[in-house]
């Protein structure tokens, strides 16, 4: 069965912990920029960007944690920055 996937529009008071555990959890990315990890409070920063710039959104996106229980929750697998 394929996952089931959703959009769902970031917000720094209930998603910044989700999305820095996405940041830590792909190291090779930061490795393009010469850094070893995302500095701790990367994510707090990219939603304060966000809100503050006009025309730019961060969308998660999401799957659920179970795929036969939508009330089991869903959890943060990746970001789109659309600026």
């Amino acid at each position: 069965m394929a996952h089931i996937i959703s959009l769902l529009p970031l917000d720094a008071e209930y998603h910044a912990a989700a999305l820095q555990a996405v940041y830590v959890a792909t190291p090779g990315y930061w490795q393009m920029y010469g850094l070893d990890g995302p500095p701790a409070d990367q994510a707090q920063r990219d939603l304060a960007a966000a809100n503050q710039t006009p025309g730019r959104y961060l969308v998660g996106i999401v799957k659920r944690v179970d795929e036969q229980d939508a009330a089991a929750g869903a959890e943060l697998i990746g970001v789109v920055d659309f600026r």
